[in-house]
This record gives structure tokens, sequence and C-alpha cells, in this order.
């Protein structure tokens, strides 16, 4: 038995201080893990391109990842003039848990890069949309990190570039990849006629 409160608190303070250092040492240290967003060019076709979202587990345990985009588990940032936004999918789309051992790599997305990024015009806007990241500023966020304006003329206007960041859940701590550099490299749809 211990004989003052002075004890107690130290013998408390030295017992959780030891379960929070065998607590981290069974987590994958944040570095030993990395996201990483590529484009790629399904079957040599440049109608269908890509934006994939990659999870590599360099560490010595397996961790756990959502697979699929639901833009909660797994979102795409993009920034714009303004501020950055975050692809949502239309409908709500689920994703599923999934683990990756150590030294193996996960798809954990995958997303049709004209699709999002609107380039078709208005049958993209029933699939995907686009809102402020983490901010709400006014007014309504861009179509598309692509097309700066709203309202009827916004695929008149076409940015030349972006930036897109891939925020994914690794055992329920959000992780950022680096950002990826997106040229826009041939011009948009032709609006349509009226």
């Amino acid at each position: 038995m211990l004989k003052s409160p002075a004890a107690a608190a130290a013998l408390i303070f030295v017992l959780a201080m030891t379960m929070a250092g065998a607590a981290a040492a069974t987590e994958a240290p944040i570095q030993e893990v990395e996201v990483a967003l590529r484009t790629f060019i399904a079957h040599g076709d440049l109608g269908s391109r890509g934006l994939s979202c990659v999870v590599t587990n360099r560490s010595a345990r397996s961790i756990n990842v959502h697979v699929g985009y639901d833009g909660k588990h797994n979102t795409l940032v993009a920034s714009t003039a303004s501020f950055p936004v975050a692809l949502s999918p239309i409908p709500p789309r689920s994703t599923r848990v999934v683990v990756v051992e150590a030294g193996m790599s996960q798809t954990v997305f995958t997303l049709p890069l004209d699709a999002i990024l609107l380039r078709h015009g208005e049958p993209d806007l029933e699939h995907w949309m686009w809102g402020w990241s983490r901010l709400k500023p006014r007014p309504a966020p861009p179509t598309s990190p692509i097309h700066p304006r709203r309202g009827s003329d916004w695929m008149q206007s076409v940015a030349d570039h972006t930036y897109f960041t891939g925020e994914v859940r690794v055992d329920e701590r959000v992780m950022v990849s680096p950002p990826l550099h997106y040229v826009v490299d041939r011009p948009a749809a032709s609006p349509r006629p009226r």
C-alpha cells in the first residue's frame, strides 16, 4: 500500500506513461507509411485517364486503410485561386476497411480524371461535386479546380493547372500525400449549344 497521495500519483503517472509507450510501439510510425497520388492512362487511351491514391506500408506491422472513395475517409483536395476544394461523389458512397500487411501497397481509390474535373460538362455534374475543403467562405466554390467560374459560362473558363493532395485515413489517422501538380493539357469539351 502506498503511504502518500504523492506516491500514488507518481505510480499512476509511471503506469500511464508505460502503457502509452507500449501503445505507441505497436503503431506504425507515420514516416513508415506513404500516401501517393498517381495519374495514369488506361490502355493508351487519353479518354481513359485516371488518378489513383496508393498507400505503401514500409513498417514492420500491418495497418488498416479504407478502400473506395467517399470524400470522408478518403478525400481528394485540389487547389484553386482562392481556397482548397474537396471532391464529393453523388450519390454518397461507402468504403470498406482492408488490412495492408508490412511491406505491401494498396490502391485506396481510383478516379476518372476527366470526369472528376468535369471535362465533359453537364453530364459529369450528376456524379461529382467540388466544395470548399475546410473553410466555408462565400461565394459558392468554383465548379471544379480547373473551372474557376460558376454559372452558365463555367465551361468557357479553364485554368492552366492545379495541385491535388490525397487525404487518407490510416489506422484512423489522417495522412496527406505530397502535392501532385496537374497541368491541363487539352481544351475542355465544348459547351452545349443554346
